[in-house]
This record gives C-alpha cells, structure tokens and sequence, in this order.
C-alpha cells in the first residue's frame, strides 16, 4: 500500500513520513477521535504477507500494549490499511540518543542517569516476558526534560522466526537497509550469540545496553569495523578499550560493564534488575586512585548509635516524592546499609563530618588519634583511612568537584588532595576554632563564618582573606553559609538572640535577602531546592537560583537529626552535598566519649558520666571537673569519686564550658558564653553559694589555667585579638585587677 500525507488509517490522519528502516516507515499522524499526535508503524509487505508471522506480531503486539511504564514508549494499538497491520504508538518527542553522541561523549552523570531509566524499561519489559532484542541509541530518546524513552520495544523479538536459529542476514534491523551507517550502528549492538545465529534471550538485552553504557560515556562504539563483517567478528572475539575507559568512568561502572559485555551468555549478568542496582552503586565508587568522582550517588549508609558512621546519598530527587500539595517523604526504595566507625569518634564540636558528591566518601574528625585527626571512608573500602597531616583539624568541607579537602588548623585554613599529599595553606585565618561553617564555590572561592564578632569572610583564589560587608542591623552572626551556582551569593543563617532564619548574602555588596524564618544550616541541592535544619528535623522548598527566590512551600524531610547544640548555637548534625548525598547522625544515637579512671596499676573504672568533655582533675586527684554539652545548655558538673557522681554546678540556661580549678580546690572557675562576650565566673566547688563574675571578655575567649599562687587565671583572648592575657583577683572577694 501507499500511505502518504493526508491518507487515513482508521480515526488516524496522517500528516507526515518521520523515518524509515528494515522494520517499516514510521509516521506522524493525528487521532482525530482523541485529538492526540501519535506515531504509526506500518510494517513491511513482506512480513505482513506471511501469516503466521503476522499473526505472532498481533499477538505479541497485544502484549506489548499491557506494558505500561515510564521508559518505554506506549504502543495504543492497532490497525489495518488495506490488510496492512499498523503499529499505533505514543509520539515521542525529544533527541535520539545516536544524535546526541554524535555531539560527543556523554558526561558521566548525564550517562548514569539515562543508563539506569534503560535499565528499569528492560525491567518491566523482561518481567512481562518481553525482550527487545534491537536496542541501540537509534531506537532511545531523550526528552527535553531528562527522561528517556527506549522505543520497538519487542519488536525485533515479533518479527523473527520461531525457530532457534537466526540468520544475521534477515535480521529485521538490517533487512531491506542499504545505508552502510545503519548496518554499522545496527551491528555494533549485537550480541555474540545474535552475530553467530544462535537462540537469544533477554541477556541479549543486557549486553545491548553495555554497548550503550560504553559509547555514552567514549563517545565511540565499543565495537567497531569498516564493515558489518568486521564489526561481528569485533563483537566474538574482541574486547572493547578498557584501559581507554578506565580514564573517565570509575572502577565500580567498569566493572558493570564488563558484566554485561561477557561473550558466554552464561557468564553474563542474567536480569536487568541486577544491572540497575548496580550502577546505583558504581555512581557512589571513586576511580581506583581514589579519586573522589563527580557521579551521583543513589544509595544510602544509616547512622547507628556510637557505632557508625551513616547516609543517605542521592539525588535528592532520587528520595523525595512529592505531591501538589508539596509534602515529602523519603523514598523507602532508598538502599541504606552501615559502616562501622570501630572505636573511632567524633568531635562533639563544630562540623565533625562532610560528605564528598555523590555520597562516595566521608570524612569525619576523630578525638581518639594524635597522628591524624580526619579519616577518610569510601564506599569501595573497608577500612578507614587516616589522612596525614591533619592533626588537630576541624571543620572539614569539600570542595565543588569533591576532589579537594578544606579544613581549619591552628590558625590556619588548610587544603589536602584526596588523591594523596601533604596539605597545603591556603590562608591564615583569624578564629579558626569558632568557625561556624565554610563553603567552596566551583571558581575557588571560599567563605567562611567566624561566630567571634567577625562574621562572613571571603578567600579568593591566592589571596587573603576579606570580611564580607554586612549591614549593622544584621550584627555579626550570619552564619553556616552554602554558595549557590552563581558563585556571588551564599545562603546562611541570621542568628539574633534566639532566632534563627535563613537568607541570601552577596558576597560583594553584603545585601541581606531573607527567605525562610526559623531554618538554620541552609544548603543548596542542584535540582532545584534548599534542605534546612529546624531543630531535629530536616526541611526541604523548591528554590530558582536564577531568580533567587522559592518556588514550593516547605516540606518536611527527615525527622530526628540529632541536634547537639546549645541554643546560641542551634545546628543538627548532618551535612549535604550538592548533589543531594546526605550524611547525618539520628536522634538518640550516642557518640559521646567514656569517662574512665585508670589507676597508677593500669586497672580501667568506667564511671557513670557518658559525655563528658572538658575533664579537668581536681588538684588533690579526688574530683574531675567536667563539661556536659546539651541541645539547650551545657553543663558544668564535678564528679566526686568517694561519692561515685556528679554533682552539677551550673543552672543557667546557655554555653557554661572551660571548667578550671583553683589551687586549694575550693573554687571552680568557668566561662558563660553568648552572642557578644564570654563572662568568666567563679563558684566554689562544692556547689555551694552563688556564681561570682571575675570578667567579660571577647567572645571566643577562654580561661586555661588558675596560676598556683591563686592570685591569677590566665586566659587566651577571642581570636579578633591574638595573644595572651592575665588577670588578677582576689580569691576571698572577687575583685578583678588586670595585668
């Protein structure tokens, strides 16, 4: 038959040819009765003269109509045109996938994501029973809006014999076909058995996908030849460049590949299930020199109590579904398992973790270790790894590639490659142990919070630290800053007094532009939201960084982040990366460290005051004063080990921390800190009486040691005056004099 422009197929006008090809010429039609564009498939005369085949393809055809899914284009029904069946299908719009490569290789991110919908289409179609059988980047599209569509699902399987046997020369792809480019692109995906004419399966399918995978991520076939006769021989005996590949994919993707690109069927991974929950995990590996790579993670590590370290990694639109009314829940199709942290723990201080993109690795401070404080953990790793060189550090943060380590040490910001090396300076920074939050822009840029007064500073590429102007009605407390993709703006948290609310800052002007009231620690995911802390729970909303401003209501995320902080401070214990790779610590767990007494034999008394910080002995080694950290206020208490507890000694509501004794052990001096000074008290250490004030002092500072003649504490002044200090009182009145 003739179909051309304006010829009718039943309710179905079309309106133009779109392709053609051994399987049939393919064209655009209107459904006059749904008023719908659609896609319509005659099959050649050849194939529909023969009737068993053709009442196979009805059959089969019908089948194929029940699969309903996402990724695979929806074929309507059928029809006949002067006893021709025609294929109705759904119109896809969008790039194949062949003109897409045809520009290049594939980032790796954009590759991963359109493997994994493959993937899940042949899912559902091998479930059903359903094998493709001609899969190739000809026959995938790719929506403008990301997601991919794999179109003749079943159709190379509805056209072959019954028979067990095959010859390559009929097959439907390449019969009919005179352009050499088709033959080649046709041949190039098949599979070894396909290319000697034996029976086929669905592992057919699984080794047409590897050939994708591969040449979305080369940009060049994995197996090619100047003539269908070269190529098949290349599909029997060759091996694609995996050395080549090994250059831009990480060793878990190689190694999925090689699963599916096994010659023996056998040997070949059987189910395309498997395949998708492999290359979930193969975008959280880093390369074998573990180099931290840029794929997104869609799996997750669960934060147990005391005992590991835990995440959920992703995409964030790989664990949020969301309804009209903006609510979300977290995707409980999420993988999640655990990673031992042994005996290590973290800093109750400060940031004590970060999380490269994609989840890959970890790094977290711990308080047990001299020789190096951060460890790193992979997720292609066992153990831990210590990272030399960052003794005493804190406060670790990525930066926008994942594949340099910043940190803050004794004074100093600090970088470290995670491919290896001694860390570097990169600034000298004034109130490196207040930092509260730092972010690393993808043109190098740096900013940073100093909760001393100091506020937002900037570290440009080779240059020295700049205070970001900020308008005196804001004070000096914006912090937890995260950059958005313009590189000139930062989100961050506003905290006055017992308020909190998260807002823009241009790092140039200093202009505040508040978003969201009472949200602490805001961070930027690149899909298109902001995720927040507000007490022990994680809030998410729709954000245009363009436009900066929201574009959904809040919704809640996750519940039950454990929040350590005082109220001055007022943070959960999670981070994120901008990928949407979570780390967090839940609620209840318990990281905080033991206290024991060792005597003089060695023997070990656990005493009852988990959490503790800030151990200070008493002169006559009968009393240890110690530092409670709360989510509301922290605590100073003295333990008495004739009496076997603690006994507290601060009631205030907010940082009493820095417990020092006094010679004779009578009195107990400690530092209660706010938003603008520390106040240094003393009390006597029996808890009896009231607190006495000594001095107020710039945020930031802190007593060290009560001099034995009694007379003197020496204290380090806050960070924005570098240097030491003495004061002098006397200790049966508590009048101050300063030296």
């Amino acid at each position: 038959m003739t179909i051309t422009t304006g010829s009718r197929i039943g309710p179905y006008e079309v309106t133009s040819q779109l392709g053609a090809g051994g399987m049939g010429v393919v064209f655009r039609a209107t459904d006059t009765k749904l008023d719908r564009q659609v896609a319509i498939k005659v099959l050649p005369e050849h194939l529909a003269s023969e009737s068993e085949r053709l009442s196979r393809f009805k059959r089969e055809a019908q089948a194929l109509a029940a699969l309903n899914h996402p990724n695979v284009a929806q074929i309507y029904g059928l029809e006949e045109s002067e006893s021709n069946p025609c294929i109705v299908m759904e119109l896809v719009h969008g790039e194949t996938l062949r003109e897409i490569i045809s520009r290049g290789a594939i980032p790796l991110d954009d590759a991963l994501k359109i493997a994994k919908q493959i993937a899940r289409a042949l899912e559902a179609a091998h479930e059903k029973g359903i094998v493709h059988r001609d899969l190739k980047p000809a026959n995938i599209k790719v929506l403008p809006d990301g997601t991919v569509k794999v179109l003749d699902f079943g159709l190379a399987r509805i056209l072959e014999a019954e028979s067990t046997a095959v010859n390559v020369s009929q097959s439907p792809t390449l019969m009919g076909v005179t352009g050499g480019g088709v033959l080649l692109g046709t041949a190039a995906y098949m599979s070894p058995e396909q290319a000697r004419g034996r029976a086929v399966d669905r592992r057919c399918d699984i080794w047409a996908l590897g050939c994708v995978m591969y040449e979305m991520v080369m940009g060049t076939q994995a197996f090619a030849g100047e003539t269908i006769t070269d190529i098949l021989a290349a599909v029997v005996k060759t091996e694609p460049d995996w050395t080549g590949l090994a250059q831009r994919a990480p060793h878990r993707f190689i190694e999925v590949l090689r699963g599916c690109l096994r010659k023996d069927p056998a040997d070949r991974f059987h189910d395309a299930a498997d395949v998708r929950i492999l290359i979930d995990e193969s975008i959280a590996a880093p390369a074998p020199s573990t180099t931290i790579d840029r794929s997104r993670s869609v799996s997750a590590w669960l934060l147990l109590p005391a005992v590991s370290l835990a995440l959920i990694a992703g995409s964030i639109g790989a664990w949020l579904v969301m309804n009209n009314s903006g609510s979300s829940t977290l995707n409980t199709a999420t993988t999640r398992f655990s990673i031992s942290l042994g005996d290590d723990q973290l800093r109750p201080r400060g940031m004590p973790f970060a999380i490269s993109r994609g989840g890959a690795s970890v790094v977290y401070t711990n308080r047990r270790r001299v020789e190096s404080e951060f460890m790193l953990r992979t997720r292609d790793r066992l153990e831990t790894i210590s990272i030399d060189g960052t003794a005493s550090a804190v406060n670790p943060f990525f930066s926008a590639d994942g594949r340099t380590l910043a940190f803050f040490a004794t004074g100093k910001l600090k970088k470290v490659s995670m491919t290896g090396g001694a860390p570097s300076t990169i600034a000298d920074v004034a109130g490196s142990s207040q930092i509260r939050g730092a972010t690393w822009s993808s043109n190098d840029t740096i900013v940073y919070a100093v909760a001393n007064g100091i506020s937002l500073w900037k570290v440009l590429p080779g240059g020295v630290p700049q205070r970001i102007p900020v308008a005196s009605d804001l004070g000096d407390n914006l912090w937890w800053p995260d950059f958005l993709p313009d590189g000139k703006n930062v989100l961050a948290t506003l905290a006055k007094d017992r308020t909190r609310a998260v807002g823009l800052i241009d790092i140039e002007s200093g202009i505040w532009q508040p978003l969201i009231e009472g949200g602490s620690q805001p961070h930027y995911i690149e899909e298109g939201y902001i995720v927040f802390s507000r007490g022990a729970d994680l809030i998410g909303a729709g954000f245009d960084s363009e436009a900066l401003r929201l574009t959904t209501p809040q919704f809640s995320l996750l519940k039950g982040v454990k929040a350590l902080t005082a109220s001055l401070l007022e943070r959960a214990d999670y981070d994120i990366s901008k990928d949407g790779a979570l780390i967090y610590f839940p609620e209840g767990s318990d990281d905080r460290p033991l206290l024991s007494w060792v005597d003089p034999k060695g023997a070990a008394t656990f005493l009852p005051a988990a959490g503790a910080n800030d151990v200070v002995i008493s002169p006559d080694g009968r009393q240890v004063a110690l530092n409670f950290f709360g989510r509301l206020t922290d605590v100073v208490s003295v333990y008495d080990f004739d009496r076997g507890k603690p006994t507290r000694l601060t009631f205030e509501e907010g940082q009493n921390m820095g417990p020092v004794w006094s010679p004779d052990g009578k009195w107990i001096a400690y530092a209660f800190g706010s938003l603008q000074s520390n106040a240094f008290y003393r009390k006597p250490s029996d808890g009896s009486g009231s607190r006495e004030l000594l001095y107020t002092a710039p945020l930031g500072s802190f007593m060290t040691s009560w001099h034995p003649d009694g007379s003197r504490i020496l204290f380090q002044q806050g960070p924005d005056k570098p240097g030491w200090t003495f004061i002098s009182f006397l200790s049966t009145h508590g009048n101050l004099k300063r030296f």
